[in-house]
């Protein structure tokens, strides 16, 4: 069985120039390139976010990737945690010829669950590494979620927790209605 080293996205940081990750990016994606230097999966993924900044973000993932002599697939330009898993799975689907994998999500500490979770519908093994991280504002073009998911440790756990409880129900609720269509 292929084994996928999938990172998502988490921004950049709100408060640049330079372009730079955040913490829970950059952290997550040196995480990922470690793994897969040290043999533990046979495809790098790694998600970008956001339409007006995420060529900007691929750009230093796929930079950081060649640095380290690592081949990296980039999700480009993703709305949402659905948009996000529905990408990957055609991604991954393209690369192997079906979905049949290992995905090794790598995620910061406090997303870990809900990343694992909403993947669960898409992926039948998957697997969540944590990674300690600092947390800090990031641009996001939801002003609630950008002030309220950082603005303080406590805020983001909550806002964590909160997620993590409706995430999967939310990812359940869409797959539903897009079968519908």
């Amino acid at each position: 069985m292929k084994k996928i080293i999938y990172v998502p996205s988490y921004c950049l940081a709100k408060k640049y120039p330079p372009a730079r990750l955040t913490d829970m990016s950059l952290q997550t994606a040196k995480k990922g390139l470690e793994m897969m230097k040290s043999g533990l999966g046979d495809v790098l993924v790694m998600s970008t976010a956001h339409e007006q900044n995420w060529k900007i973000e691929a750009s230093i993932k796929s930079r950081m990737a060649k640095n380290c002599g690592v081949s990296v697939k980039i999700i480009p330009a993703t709305t949402d945690s659905f948009d996000e898993a529905v990408k990957l799975r055609r991604m991954v689907t393209e690369i192997f010829g079906n979905d049949d994998v290992e995905m090794i999500a790598v995620c910061q500490k406090y997303h870990t669950n809900r990343v694992v979770k909403s993947l669960k519908p898409f992926f039948k093994n998957v697997k969540g590494v944590r990674v300690e991280t600092k947390i800090e504002r990031q641009l996001d073009p939801s002003m609630v979620k950008g002030f309220l998911c950082t603005a303080t440790k406590l805020n983001f756990i909550l806002w964590q927790v909160f997620f993590g409880l409706i995430g999967p129900l939310m990812m359940r609720r869409q797959i539903r209605k897009n079968k519908k269509r």
